[in-house]
This record gives C-alpha cells, structure tokens and sequence, in this order.
C-alpha cells in the first residue's frame, strides 16, 4: 500500500503447511503448496494451528498441542458448540472481544477458560 503510511512486517516464515480434515483438502493443498493428512498428525509438533471448521463437536484435541503452539481458532457453528476440546482451551486464552466470546464463542462458553487478554482492550 504505497502512500498509505503502513509498512509490511513479517512476522514469522512458515516452511511448511498441512491440511486436514476439509472435504476437499486435495485440492486446497495443491492451491497452497501444502500436504493432506489426518488431523492429529497435522497437529502433533506443528507450531501453528489454525482450526476454521463449521463443526459443532471438537476437532482438535489438546493431547496433540506440543508445547508451546499457538492455536487459532476462527470457526463458528453457534453460541452453544466448540471446535475445540476443553483440555485445548485449558491454556492462555486470547479473545477479540471478551464480551463477543462470553456471549457468542462456544469455545469458551462450553469450557469457561480464563481469558487472558482482549484484543479489544489492547
């Protein structure tokens, strides 16, 4: 954006990408460069897990975090369903709006985390 004042800043290089779990991950994965396999061994030692799903029942399990992951979770299917299980939303929590996800994420309404920090307040 020329002119605009904003400089572009990366932050972090991914070298590698792994899909899983999208009915057409195929071809996703060829659209990005990535690979397909199933979602625990997408997870298991990634640094990075980005879950998007519209699922109403947990996708990603905790058990498979490695220490240190950073998770971000995008998906919506209603107030009263999460994405993720409860021992993932056992760790630092993050929210956009705290008053958005008490009231609309089921992740955090279904397993109660303590959120600590709202982007909003930032």
């Amino acid at each position: 954006m020329r002119g605009s004042g904003c400089r572009r800043t990366i932050v972090r290089y991914i070298d590698e990408a792994t899909v899983a779990g999208v009915l057409r991950m195929q071809e996703l994965a060829q659209a990005t460069g990535g690979k397909c396999t199933e979602r625990e061994t997408a997870v298991r030692g990634a640094e990075i897990v980005v879950v998007a799903t519209s699922s109403k029942e947990p996708v990603l399990e905790g058990r498979w975090l490695a220490p240190g992951a950073k998770v971000a979770s995008v998906g919506w299917a209603g107030r009263d369903v999460a994405e993720l299980d409860a021992a993932a939303m056992a760790h630092t929590v993050i929210v956009d709006s705290r008053e958005g996800a008490l009231a609309e994420s089921g992740n955090i309404r279904l397993w109660k985390p303590a959120i600590h920090a709202d982007l909003a307040r930032s």
